[in-house]
């Protein structure tokens, strides 16, 4: 039986490292401290600014790692897909700030329902993307950079 976890080599773990958990330490610092300090471990701990803005990074650190491949019509096309990330995230990061200081308001118990929209789209799109990432570090083989 072939071993499910062979593409695990210290370059990929290497690669993953760099490009995935370096830029989502910040947010996972803040939501492991917001959990240790609420004791609760649940969707609520996640800031959608703080993920939104990792997520940002993290397909700016994929994009500079597609344009290390050879075959520059494949660099282009990732780097292009992960440019689109980062405008995404860029987006969900303001609507995110802007909703998050309007519940602060007198108002804005109207717009929680709108804050906690935004996390779970921030979420959802967070995984996809994660996901992408890897995929495309394990099919197009791409480089690790010297940060």
């Amino acid at each position: 039986m072939k071993n499910i976890f062979a593409w695990a080599t210290r370059d990929v773990i290497g690669w993953i490292s760099k490009s995935i958990i370096l830029p989502l330490a910040p947010f996972l610092i803040g939501a492991l401290i917001r959990g240790l300090i609420r004791r609760v471990f649940n969707e609520t701990i996640f800031d959608p600014s703080e993920l939104s803005f990792s997520m940002g990074m993290l397909c700016l650190l994929v994009s500079l790692s597609a344009n290390t491949l050879n075959d520059k019509s494949l660099a282009s096309s990732l780097a292009s897909n992960f440019s689109v990330g980062i405008f995404v995230f860029a987006s969900l990061f303001t609507l995110a700030i802007v909703f998050e200081e309007l519940t602060s308001t007198p108002d804005g118990k109207a717009f929680a329902d709108i804050v906690n929209s935004i996390r779970w789209i921030t979420l959802i799109v967070s995984s996809f993307t994660i996901i992408v990432a890897i995929l495309s570090k394990h099919k197009f083989k791409l480089e690790s950079f010297d940060l």
